[in-house]
């Protein structure tokens, strides 16, 4: 019964560790423990808090970030726990999973390139997203100079393994799940060479990776850019 704001993501990260978790407490269940997560509101910000008894430790967050970051911790803390020889808050206590932890910083991301060599998977993506989370980032920068797709410009991105609108849909869906903005971060001025290669970019060209400035037609393909590098992405 985990808050909705959170089912989803908690879904992918028992997919991605599945020997982390236990579905089942009852018989068999051996010295598992219960993990409960409530949103606190009043909480200090950035911060996640947890509380233990003999059977349960319930975490207290803010953000749903907060909350991921709090259960990578719990995860690490009980691959050592010494659950083994004795189950109980004082086992769960010496395993480090009673803890007060707030983020220095409000936002910690990523950057990934996919511009060079070969463009990353979407499912490999989704799950460096789940893995991120738990270390505590909640930004992923994506890192696009023609790789996404744009209307009604088939060599924008020709060959180049570039991502469909929903295939950056679905990774804004696996992002926000576990707490994590998704940010298109792409070239409106220069390294577009592999753009503008093809000749029917000539009349945008400077150099052979550059925009040619001050002319209407370049600041007309930068706005249908942005627009398709951003369609139906949360953030702004």
């Amino acid at each position: 019964n985990a808050p909705s704001e959170l089912q989803d993501g908690l879904a992918r990260v028992v997919r991605l560790y599945p020997e982390r978790f236990v579905q089942d407490l009852g018989e068999g269940a051996g010295s598992a423990i219960l993990v409960v997560f409530e949103h606190a509101p009043n909480a200090e910000p950035r911060s996640v808090t947890t509380k233990v008894d003999e059977s349960t430790v319930v975490v207290e967050y803010d953000r749903v970030c907060d909350a991921f970051r709090g259960l990578g911790r719990l995860m690490v803390a009980a691959a050592s726990a010494p659950f083994g020889v004795k189950q109980g808050r004082q086992s769960a206590r010496a395993a480090g999973m009673q803890f007060q932890d707030v983020a220095w910083l409000s936002t910690m991301g990523l950057k990934v390139d996919t511009s060079r060599g070969a463009v990353p998977r979407v499912e490999w993506l989704e799950i460096q997203f789940v893995s991120m989370s738990l270390l505590g980032y909640n930004l992923a920068l994506l890192y696009m100079e023609d790789t996404y797709e744009m209307n009604a410009e088939p060599f924008f991105g020709y060959l180049r393994g570039r991502y469909a609108n929903k295939d950056l849909l679905r990774l804004d869906d696996a992002a926000t799940a576990v707490g994590m903005e998704l940010v298109p971060s792409i070239q409106v001025l220069g390294h577009l060479e592999q753009v503008l290669h093809w000749p029917v970019y000539a009349k945008l060209r400077d150099t052979g990776e550059v925009f040619l400035a001050d002319e209407e037609d370049t600041y007309e393909m930068i706005e249908r850019m942005l627009l398709a590098a951003t369609r139906g992405l949360r953030t702004r």
